[in-house]
Parts: structure tokens; C-alpha cells; sequence
């Protein structure tokens, strides 16, 4: 949105965005460049609060503002083909920001309105970096509610929990996600109790399937001007409110308690002896109810190397070609042996983690992940999934396989240094015999290769002496030359036309 919307007098430097500049400028450097998303929603609430700019972020009529009339779709009208004459703007007692990476959006709307804030981001790490931010703004920290008091109910429960704290209808920002489905979730959790359902992102994050999605649950879908190559979409009118004959602006309350269910898929693989898992994803979750490929790669290395004794089948290519053949273990005294405490460093929908319980039924599993999305998902199934679950091939065809234990799930940033936790229940170097590992390579939309390497790291930290690392990567990222900086030397196990898988042992 063209700063030229806003009229002079709230762009002067004694106004009130040049104060809430000053208060941002001291806690991100060179402030507003690098946070088009948040100066955009910035610009967007102090419009709205002095009453120049109507719903749609357009010059509210009578404000004498030079409007501007194009939106996204290039015709004049907003997403939803509505018009732009009504949308008096009713000041919310409270809002939510949503996956708020940085702080930049939470801080922007604790600054420029009067009610509490709640953040909530799916990713904790996102949450603690925000968090920082938020502190070291004193006039507004102790407004804005974070997460921490509701972390051990992860996921969308924790959230809806958290939107009953506020005193009555709220808006709600999130910053645009990957995918379509997360939106959906956080609507059926909070439009509800959602007068406004704002949506900031860049214009080439901005798929039509967040407007139609917003149009689901609301009346009046708006997409604003641009500004930096950001755009906000912004859904007013709640359905529910509408078709009870209420005020636009006061949804249901106490519908919050609905909690979507998560997408559940049955899940095979081409690993030899491991059954069909049933698979479970909220829309977070990285990947969906699949099993990622390169997991599986991983997963057949596994079982040829520390598997039961069985003769190695390698996994074909998606081609049908014979994958590049591993590398022969090496041959000292520290052989590879079965596994007895197993962790998941990143262990998204838990389906690496069920397919291990079944490879390795006597072994403890351990998942350890940053997204509460992935957290909640592993935990269904694992609980369907796992040998001990409802849909147990394994057992039932060999009644004398060992009962393995359920997965201890942790929602943790594992980039943290150890030990992560307190007391008996704390995770802490030295703990396992058998560390997996497909590490991430996107912050959100951005590649990056920086968590791969502390998570290598961290891996080194948490082997037991003669415990194993078996990570997996996108060939073209070349992550073996750390993984031998790191543990000295390591040995390939398996490759294939995308993924090359390797191990290292740690010292004896």
C-alpha cells in the first residue's frame, strides 16, 4: 500500500506512524526496509484507527485521500468482487498474529491498537525469535500473550485455548503460509471469534485459493493496494453472524472449541517388512499424510544395515534404473549393531518413526520436532500407525516380535544446545544409539542450509560412544563433507537419483 494513501498529517514526524517507526527502528535495524509484510499491516491499522482508510485499505469516502481502485484481479473490485463503499470500521478489543517470524507483526499490532495480543506461531523457534523481539519493547511486551503458558498443549488446541482470553470479537493477522490448508485450519479455529481475518504477505505468495478459502467463512473477501510487493487480503463479515441477522462484527461466541481433524492417509512403502501405516498430517506439517522419499531411502539403509538379518533389497529409481550402489561397510571393530534408543531429529508426521517401531519393535523411539503442527500429527500416528497401534501387520504375523514402546514425542528447537527439558524427562548428550536425520533446507519460503548443520551437530552431541548417525539429504546439497568435519570420516549407504544417504559413528 502506497504510503500516499495516508494523508499527511499521519506521516509527519510528529504523527503517529513516525512514533511507532522510532519504537520499531530500535529493535530492527533500518527499519522498515526488510519488513514490507509488517509496514504494510502497520500503515493498514493506522488508516483503519483514524478512519481515512475503509476495510479494503482503501481512502474511506469523505477522507479526501486519492483513492486507488485497482486490485489484485485488475479489474477495480476486491477478491470477492464486492464493493468498497461500506466496511465502517469497528475497533477490535483484541487480536491475534499469527506465524509471526520476527516479532515485526506483533509488535506493529500491539503498537497501533489498544487491545491485548496473543501470538501464536507454529514453529517454536519462530515463536522465541519473536519473542525477543517483543521484549525489548517495554511499553508492549507485557501485552502481548506468547505461547509459552500453553506450550504443552501443542497444536491448533493450544491456540483456541489461548483466543478465549481475549474480552470479546478479534482480528486476526497471518502471515501468508505454504499452504492453503493451514489457512483453512486457522479459520476453522478462530473465525469463529474472528471479526476480521487479515492475511499479509508478498504478491507471488498470494495463491487465489487463500481468497476462496477466506470467502468460505466470510461475506466480503478484500485484496488491498501493494505495497513493496506485499498486499493484504482482508475478510470481513463473518458467515455465521450474517446468517443469524447479527452485527457484521460479532461472531459466535464460544466456538472455538472446534479443532480440525487432521488429513489421514494409509501409507506403503517399498522398504521391505514394513507394513502400510496409517498416516496423519495437520496443515503444518511439512509434506502432508505421505512418507517423504528420501525418508524412505533412509529407512531401507536402516533396515540393510541394522535391520534384521536379511538380504539387501535396494530401492529402485522412480525410472526403474538401479540405484548407485553404497558404499561396503567399513570393516573395523566398531560394526554396526541393532539399535535399542532411536531419535527422530525432525520428526514431521511421524511416519519415519512408526516405520522404525516397526523395523526395531524392542527399540525406545524418540521424535523431537520445532512445529507443533508436526508434533500433534506424529502423535496420531504413531498412536494408529505404530506396531502397538490399531493396524499391526507386523505382530499379528509374527506373534513373537518384541512389544516396542510408543514414541516419546518432544516439541523442541533442535538447534538448541543440550539438554532440552528438566529432570528424568530431559533429553541429554549421550542418549542414543541410532540418530536419523532429514534435515530441513527452507525457512519458510527462503532455502537455507544453516539448521542442517547444527542439526549434524546436535546429532554428534546426542550419540551414545559407537551410536550412529544415518542422515539423508538432496544430493546437490553436499552435506557429507560436514557430516565428516564433523564426526571425523562417514561412509555412504545408499544414493539414488535425488537423495544420498550416509553414516557416521561417533568415537567409541
Amino acid at each position: 500500500m502506497p504510503a500516499s494513501l495516508l494523508p499527511e498529517a499521519l506521516l509527519r514526524p510528529d504523527g503517529p506512524i513516525a512514533a511507532t517507526d522510532r519504537e520499531l527502528a530500535a529493535v530492527f535495524a533500518g527499519w522498515p526496509l526488510g519488513h514490507p509484510d509488517a509496514r504494510l499491516v502497520q500503515e493498514y491499522l493506522t488508516g483503519r484507527a483514524a478512519g481515512v482508510l475503509d476495510v479494503s485499505g482503501r481512502p474511506a469516502a469523505g477522507s479526501g485521500a486519492e483513492a486507488a481502485t485497482m486490485g489484485t484481479d485488475g479489474n477495480g473490485t476486491d477478491g470477492a468482487g464486492t464493493d468498497r463503499t461500506d466496511g465502517v470500521d469497528t475497533p477490535a478489543p483484541g487480536s491475534i498474529v499469527l506465524d509471526d517470524a520476527s516479532g515485526a507483526l506483533a509488535l506493529v499490532v500491539a503498537l497501533t491498537g489498544a487491545g491485548p495480543v496473543v501470538a501464536y506461531a507454529d514453529s517454536i523457534a519462530a515463536e522465541e525469535s519473536a519473542r525477543r523481539a517483543v521484549d525489548a519493547v517495554e511499553a508492549v511486551g507485557s501485552r502481548i500473550q506468547r505461547m509459552a503458558s500453553v506450550q504443552p498443549t501443542p497444536g491448533l488446541r493450544a491456540l483456541a485455548e489461548a483466543s478465549r482470553s481475549l474480552p470479546g470479537p478479534c482480528r486476526v493477522i497471518l502471515s501468508a503460509p505454504k499452504a492453503v490448508r493451514v489457512l483453512d485450519e486457522y479459520l476453522e479455529v478462530l473465525a469463529p471469534v474472528a471479526a476480521e481475518f487479515v492475511v499479509v504477505g508478498r504478491d507471488k505468495h498470494m495463491s487465489r485459493g487463500l481468497n476462496a478459502e477466506l470467502a468460505k467463512f466470510y461475506d466480503r473477501v478484500d485484496v488491498s493496494p501493494g505495497r513493496a510487493k506485499s498486499r493484504l487480503l482482508i475478510a470481513s463479515r463473518p458467515r455465521s453472524a450474517a446468517s443469524q441477522g447479527t452485527a457484521s462484527h460479532a461472531p459466535v461466541p464460544g466456538a472455538s472449541d472446534r479443532i480440525p481433524a487432521p488429513r489421514t492417509a494409509a501409507v506403503s512403502t517399498r522398504v521391505p517388512g514394513i507394513p502400510d501405516i496409517r498416516v496423519s498430517a495437520f496443515g503444518a506439517c511439512f509434506g502432508g499424510p505421505t512418507s517423504d522419499p528420501g525418508s524412505e531411502l533412509l529407512l531401507d539403509a536402516v533396515r540393510s544395515h541394522l535391520g534384521p538379518a536379511a538380504p539387501a533389497t535396494d530401492l529402485p529409481e522412480a525410472d526403474g534404473s538401479p540405484p548407485a550402489a553404497a558404499e561396503p561397510v567399513p570393516t573395523d571393530a566398531d560394526q554396526p549393531v541393532a539399535p535399542r534408543r532411536i531419535l527422530d531429529l525432525g520428526c514431521g508426521n511421524g511416519w519415519l518413526l512408526a516405520a522404525l517401531g516397526a523395523l526395531h519393535p524392542g527399540a525406545a523411539l524418540t521424535g523431537v520436532d520445532v512445529s507443533r503442527a508436526a508434533i500433534a500429527s506424529a502423535a496420531v500416528t504413531c498412536a494408529a500407525g505404530t506396531p502397538d497401534g490399531n493396524g499391526s501387520r507386523a505382530r499379528a504375523a509374527d506373534p513373537h516380535h518384541s512389544q516396542p514402546t510408543c514414541p516419546r514425542l518432544l516439541l523442541q528447537d533442535a538447534t538448541a544446545p543440550l539438554p532440552w527439558g528438566a529432570g528424568a524427562e530431559a533429553v541429554a548428550a549421550g542418549m542414543f544409539d541410532l540418530v536419523v536425520l532429514n534435515p530441513p533446507f527452507h525457512d519458510g519460503t527462503t532455502i537455507e542450509t544453516g539448521t542442517a548443520r547444527t542439526l549434524i551437530h546436535r546429532a554428534h552431541e546426542l550419540l551414545a560412544p559407537g551410536g550412529r548417525l544415518v542422515c539423508v539429504f538432496n544430493t546437490h546439497l553436499r552435506y557429507r563433507p560436514i557430516v565428516d568435519r564433523v564426526f571425523g570420516t562417514s561412509v555412504q549407504w545408499a544414493r539414488d537419483r535425488r537423495f544420498t544417504v550416509v553414516s557416521a559413528a561417533a568415537p567409541t
